[in-house]
């Protein structure tokens, strides 16, 4: 069902309320901040200016500098790194493809019935299954491999399309995130950088799953392997041909290792800096960024001793974005295009990877009323499978399987969708924008998989208002009295 959008609190106005306002729809501006790389005078102008209000200047100055001392505490990179520092797994695998088929009356049972989820010896394979809940349609990730004996068990004249040439990049943490938005919204962000968007994005207990194209996933495992400061050395980097790989990175630390002498000039070390990083270029754009600040820290990363030659670029640097073509504006248009929907009692089934299981889930459960979409979301790995679905699904199921597994039901929940237009799939940074606004509200997700045009944020029944309310003031937010 779709709940009533809630009625907005009241808004007192002071210039507290409209710089946290300001910050929660500017991520840009937000991690400029957080690095301390915003001239606070320039962005007080600015704030004061978009809300066209009588606030003093001196008042949003001080707020500002009010939330830019609490900023370092609420971003989500502190519990990222602290969760990452404790070492981390990746895997690299290439040939993965996405099935998407109608969401038929035979065609689930059908999937779940025949090899999906096993690999041509009977072993478990990495596997995603997502049945839409805005739109009537089943997605599968799968290796490429077994793909054609999936299609060959689907009824006669199903329509169907494949998107081919994918590779998944596995992370896994040495223990559960406990924060699950912040990590999300700590490497969404890292991705969005690189204008990187995967195609699936999953975070289930100690692993987070990528799935893209063959080059981006090469990228961002690499982005990965590369949030330790002291890496292993890089012929333990796994070859891109390689069907499988891992490499376990070692604990933070260290110091960066400087090689020859940058041979570029400041303009193209300014230049090729500003590309990479969208947000600094938004607020070059917005005019807000302390430029001292940036040229000192682009010479620290790259080991270039003349940050004056950096500086002077950047001081020339000239604008080319507008609002909508900036990071920010083309995450805000997508978010503002979104709709939200909440499905209660639900639950999270944790069992040992079988099919079968399932297969009985379907089977022996009841069919959700022709009026309502049916919730069911699998990712199965080599050593557990995890399940989202109805609650009312899960006690048949285990009666019918009795004591011959060993599973974990996890009842009480609630499954908040975020439904986006097309335009999502070309877009970087919308699920940080998401889950960094439930994580700087104390909200933590169960689950979170991000699959084709939706979001699905699995939290405690007792977060459901709470999770619906923040981003739902994200999707539509209060207009100003």
């Amino acid at each position: 069902m779709t709940p009533r959008r809630p009625e907005p609190a009241p808004r007192t106005g002071r210039a507290t309320d409209r710089v946290r306002e300001y910050l929660e729809q500017h991520p840009s501006v937000r991690r400029a901040l957080a690095l301390g790389l915003i001239n606070d005078a320039a962005l007080a102008r600015r704030i004061r200016s978009e809300f066209g209000e009588q606030l003093s200047f001196e008042a949003v100055a001080v707020a500002l500098r009010r939330a830019e001392r609490g900023i370092p505490a609420n971003d989500p990179s502190a519990v990222a790194i602290a969760l990452l520092a404790g070492g981390i797994t990746l895997e690299l695998r290439t040939g993965y493809s996405i099935l998407r088929v109608p969401d038929d009356d035979p065609v689930l049972p059908t999937l779940l019935a025949g090899p999906l989820g096993r690999g041509p010896r009977g072993r478990p394979e990495r596997t995603v299954l997502h049945v839409e809940e805005g739109t009537p349609y089943i997605s599968v990730a799968l290796p490429t491999e077994g793909l054609a004996r999936v299609v060959r068990t689907l009824p006669r004249g199903v329509r169907r399309t494949v998107t081919d040439g994918l590779s998944l990049v596995v992370l896994g943490t040495q223990e559960p995130a406990s924060d699950t938005p912040g990590v999300i919204a700590f490497l969404s962000d890292l991705l969005g950088e690189h204008n990187l968007v995967p195609r699936l994005l999953a975070a289930a207990g100690d692993r987070v799953e990528f799935l893209a194209p063959a080059a981006d996933a090469r990228r961002i495992f690499d982005l990965l392997h590369g949030l330790r400061r002291s890496p292993p050395p890089s012929s333990s980097l796994p070859p891109a041909e390689n069907d499988s790989s891992a490499a376990a990175l070692p604990p933070r630390g260290g110091s960066r290792v400087t090689g020859e002498v940058d041979p570029r000039t400041g303009a193209e070390i300014a230049r090729q800096y500003v590309a990479g990083h969208p947000s600094i270029a938004d607020c070059l754009a917005y005019g807000v960024v302390n430029v001292t600040a940036l040229a000192r820290r682009i010479g620290d990363e790259v080991g270039f001793e003349h940050p004056e030659a950096i500086e002077a670029a950047l001081r020339r640097w000239k604008p080319d974005r507008g609002a909508s073509s900036s990071v920010e504006g083309r995450v805000l248009a997508v978010v503002r295009d979104s709709r939200i929907e909440v499905r209660t009692r639900v639950a999270l089934v944790t069992a040992p990877p079988n099919w079968e299981l399932l297969a009985r889930l379907v089977e022996v459960g009841p069919a959700p009323p022709a009026n309502r979409r049916r919730l069911f979301q699998v990712l199965q790995s080599p050593t557990a499978v995890t399940v989202l679905c109805e609650e009312d699904l899960v006690d048949p199921v285990l009666r019918a399987l009795g004591s011959r597994h060993t599973i974990v039901a996890d009842r009480g929940l609630a499954a908040v969708a975020v439904h986006s237009p097309e335009t999502i799939l070309e877009t970087p940074g919308v699920l940080a924008f998401l889950s960094g606004a439930l994580y700087r509200a104390g909200l933590n997700c169960l689950e979170l998989m991000s699959l084709h045009l939706e979001s699905t944020f699995v939290v405690r029944q007792t977060d459901a208002l709470a999770t619906f309310r923040v981003l739902s003031d994200l999707i539509h937010p209060p207009e100003a009295p």
